[in-house]
């Protein structure tokens, strides 16, 4: 599995000093690949977080939405449908350019069937 490869939780991850870190469903990246096949995955979470976890903890985000995706009848671009609320953070794209300011990041908030 390519590092920067987005993924979701199977499983509840737990912080090394005892405590939830994320629940399961939460969604994170890959950032060092085990050194066997039996090892663990290092992941980062979108709040800076980091864990290990082995291959069947979690799932590739992309194959999730797909399989969402065809038990609702529908392709994987149309899960966009189930958004709830969707906020745009940061300078416009066209400034960006021009000014080497930060770009925007998209923030989705849904649930699906709601």
């Amino acid at each position: 599995m390519p590092l920067g490869t987005q993924i979701v939780t199977r499983i509840d991850t737990q912080r090394p000093e005892g405590g939830l870190l994320q629940m399961a469903g939460a969604v994170a990246v890959i950032l060092q690949m085990p050194s066997d096949i039996h090892g663990q995955y290092r992941v980062r979470f979108p709040d800076g977080a980091e864990t290990c976890l082995r291959r069947t903890d979690f799932q590739v985000r992309k194959h999730l939405a797909k399989r969402i995706g065809t038990a609702l009848g529908t392709s994987e671009a149309d899960l966009y449908q189930f958004v709830i609320y969707r906020c745009i953070v940061g300078v416009p794209y066209s400034r960006v350019v021009r000014s080497n300011q930060v770009p925007a990041i998209e923030i989705f908030f849904g649930s699906i069937g709601a």
